[in-house]
């Protein structure tokens, strides 16, 4: 659950802030994250600080449901950071509600390999 807390905090920043820059920024990062799953910047992170502990498990590119969630939340992220400098409307501050309530019932595991969802066996 690195990633998820590592952009609500971006998100927390950037609504305290009123910051278009950072939100448009994320979005970059997050389509980045789509396009090219393999040089995701948080699993890097992740994988050269926090995995190099003893019994940590390394992330690998995320599943495709995975990517498909960082593309809608990229591109929620890319309206709401093109609004925000707009004057207040009932359009733009719906946006924000609802990217700001995604991000609090993000429950997804960061990947595969989160042992805190039980695993579903083929019939």
């Amino acid at each position: 659950m690195f990633q998820p807390r590592l952009v609500g905090s971006f998100i927390l920043l950037a609504v305290i802030l009123q910051s278009p820059a950072i939100i448009l920024v994320l979005s970059g990062i997050l389509w980045w994250n789509v396009l090219i799953p393999r040089l995701n910047p948080f699993d890097v992170v992740y994988n050269r600080t926090l995995a190099n502990r003893p019994g940590a498990v390394r992330l690998e590119p995320a599943p495709p449901p995975r990517r498909f969630a960082q593309g809608m939340a990229g591109s929620f992220a890319l309206a709401i950071g093109m609004l925000l400098p707009l004057p207040e409307t009932p359009f733009s501050s719906r946006k924000k509600r609802l990217f700001e309530r995604g991000l609090r019932s993000n429950r997804l595991p960061a990947h595969e390999s989160d042992r805190s969802i039980p695993k579903i066996s083929a019939l």
